[in-house]
């Protein structure tokens, strides 16, 4: 919900370049911004201390040199970053790059590249007991390769355990500097991995560029054991030619075989996210014993753009294989006409709109505002539908097109005791906003099908200072909580007095009983971070307070995901419930539109919400709407936003799907 009111205007100022399709964005899809550009290269996986660590490759803003970024998981797909490794010694000036790692016993060895220094680029060692802090190698560098066959440039290692000897798989050029190939050296099992114990285990390549697809560089080996063998997953071409994913075999460590002459995994199709390369991989095996493979990808192919994701592996007839997966995050929704309504049992309505923001925003070191382009902006602000009788995998009507051609965002929908359902959108503000400021939109209707716009609501218009003028700038994501006991409604929205919706936001209220006269707003919720996106739940007397902190930057590190705070009364005051995830935090970064229902399958809560940076929706499962897991196997409509679920009927969902069946005319992205 950043910039809510300037990805409006901005949003209508991008073109999706010719050719160019929505692009179908995997599960896993990170990137860090750091840079001023969505930029993260070479992932190496290793679990540490019961949580996944991923290091990457990142340049340095302004032309700086390149360094690592760390980033932890819980589930291999959500990553959240927690710290860098920067160049200090007088050998990383330039620049260090390409992570490998392993883990023994409770330290996590990295090998890197020192970057920037062209044939005198070699491997460097650092470990860390925490994941974050790590020692430097005294003797870095600790390889480089010799011979009349190389440069003498190491880069992009690779370090297994082999045969009771350590392997280092290293990519280096032949003497002219034109041809990238694959090298390797050893060590004892005993080594600390400083220079004196690596030995070069052969004066040649072990596999050079032969293949058309695999032009002139092969480069970032990833080994793994199996049944007694090594398999290789390797790079093919120089980035962006395009690069593609090879696989080849061992016995030894030293001599390898291709498993087949086509790329193993190949850069996606024109549209994709990976269409200019499949890139730089990483094999890893987790800890219930699957296979997952990582690598780098984009889709501009001009070096302005890397996203990092991963495929889950399966070994099947003595090889491995790319396994099936529904770990899409726009994944092909079920068709309409294939969604089964039972008589007699409820369904789950899921209203939202849907939006590919054109820019993420960033605050650098010096607390200036950075606005990073993302690729293929949409914004259609109309109410869409989609239908669920597990709430999880959810079947768009309409075909995911707009079921009214009104303005809405941020749609809260939901059913009065009245039985009649009231609609707040976020936006709706006209010509009286220098009078009355911002405004929300109040829509109604008695069956989801027929609708009525009842007007704007200017609930800040008696928030000013002491000379009277208006101090509010922005009305976003207004809900609605029928209180039982007063028999009153509680409107909750935020709003922020700064140049930014994001800024200082804050959660405010009033209530009404006739939807007609209004109590003057008053806070609701002020933590001591930047709020949005407040949402309400009574549970056996207890009130739960979903929410989003909005707080990121060089200061604060990222924090934009949902948090929940709780109270007995439902003014408040709210305690913030300490959550697991990133000192707080209850679902992985950057998330935003919470909204929460009982668990359709089971015992328990589900809560939804949207992953606003890489255009899809999650969820997550709770027992006690306290301690949260994320749900891998779930299907939302593409680009689908900041949704508000409700029960229907199963004739009330039937009537829906009748009157919004698949079309060919209207809007569409």
């Amino acid at each position: 919900m950043q910039l809510r009111y300037l990805m409006m205007v901005i949003s209508t100022m991008f073109l999706l370049p010719g050719g160019l399709l929505a692009q179908e964005k995997p599960r896993m899809y990170f990137t860090d911004t750091s840079s001023g550009r969505p930029i993260a290269k070479d992932p190496k996986i290793v679990q540490f201390k019961n949580k996944y660590w991923m290091y990457y490759s990142i340049p340095g803003k302004d032309g700086a040199g390149w360094h690592i970024g760390i980033a932890q998981s819980n589930n291999l797909m959500d990553w959240q970053k927690v710290g860098d490794l920067n160049g200090e010694e007088a050998y990383e000036k330039n620049g260090l790059c390409a992570p490998g790692a392993l883990v023994r016993k409770d330290t996590i060895h990295l090998f890197y590249q020192t970057y920037g220094n062209g044939p005198k680029d070699a491997i460097c060692h650092a470990y860390s007991t925490d994941g974050i802090h790590f020692v430097k190698n005294s003797s870095n560098p600790v390889f480089r390769p010799t011979g009349s066959w190389t440069s003498g440039r190491a880069i992009d290692a690779e370090v297994t355990f082999y045969k009771d000897q350590y392997f280092l798989y290293f990519a280096t050029r032949d003497p002219k500097g034109e041809v990238q190939m694959q090298g390797v050296a050893t060590a004892p099992a005993g080594t600390d991995f400083s220079r004196a114990d690596w030995k070069q285990a052969y004066d040649g390549t072990i596999l050079k560029p032969e293949l058309p697809w695999e032009g002139k560089c092969i480069e970032a080996a990833s080994v793994i054991e199996k049944n007694g063998l090594l398999y290789m997953f390797y790079a093919g071409s120089y980035n962006n030619v395009p690069q593609q994913i090879g696989l080849a075999e061992s016995k030894d460590g030293i001599h390898w075989k291709r498993t087949s002459e086509k790329p193993f995994l190949a850069n996606g199709k024109a549209g994709e996210w990976n269409h200019s390369e499949s890139g730089h991989p990483d094999i890893f095996k987790a800890e219930d014993g699957k296979y997952y493979l990582f690598f780098q990808g984009n889709n501009t192919g001009d070096g302005k753009s890397w996203y990092l994701s991963n495929m889950p592996l399966k070994w099947e007839n003595e090889t491995f294989s790319p396994a099936q997966s529904s770990q899409t995050a726009s994944a092909k929704t079920t068709d309409q006409q294939s969604f089964k309504i039972e008589t007699g049992k409820k369904v789950w309505l899921l209203t939202y709109f849907r939006q590919r923001y054109p820019t993420r925003i960033e605050i650098d070191a010096k607390g200036n505002t950075v606005e990073v382009p993302l690729p293929n902006p949409m914004l259609l602000e109309k109410m869409h539908m989609a239908l669920s009788t597990d709430g999880r995998h959810w079947t768009p009507l309409n075909n995911n097109k707009p079921v009214w051609d009104q303005h809405v965002r941020d749609p809260y929908v939901r059913r009065g005791p009245d039985g009649l359902w009231r609609i707040l959108s976020t936006g709706g503000g006209g010509k009286d906003r220098e009078k009355v400021g911002p405004s929300c939109l109040y829509l109604t209707s008695p069956d989801l099908i027929h609708w009525q716009v009842e007007g704007t609501l200017p609930l800040m218009k008696d928030v000013r200072n002491e000379s009277g003028a208006l101090l509010a700038r922005n009305i976003w994501a207004p809900e609605w909580f029928y209180d039982k006991k007063s028999k009153e409604y509680i409107l909750i929205w935020s709003s922020s007095f700064e140049d930014a919706g994001w800024k200082k936001s804050r959660l405010w209220y009033c209530t009404t009983r006739d939807w007609k006269v209004f109590s003057p707003a008053k806070v609701f919720f002020e933590p001591s971070y930047s709020v949005i996106d407040g949402t309400l739940l009574e549970h056996q007397g207890k009130y739960y307070l979903f929410h989003k902190e909005e707080e990121f930057g060089s200061k604060t590190g990222e924090r934009r995901a949902i948090r929940v705070a709780t109270a007995t009364n439902v003014y408040g005051p709210y305690k913030v419930i300490e959550g697991p995830l990133n000192n707080g935090q209850i679902v992985p970064v950057i998330t935003e539109g919470p909204t929460v229902i009982k668990d359709p399958n089971k015992k328990g809560w589900l809560l939804l919400y949207d992953y606003c940076m890489t255009d899809r929706f999650g969820a997550s499962y709770s027992p006690d709407l306290l301690h949260w897991k994320v749900e891998e196997d779930v299907k939302f409509p593409p680009e689908a936003r900041h949704g508000c679920v409700s029960i229907i009927s199963s004739e009330e969902a039937k009537a829906l799907m009748t009157a919004f069946q698949e079309k060919t005319d209207g809007d569409s992205q």
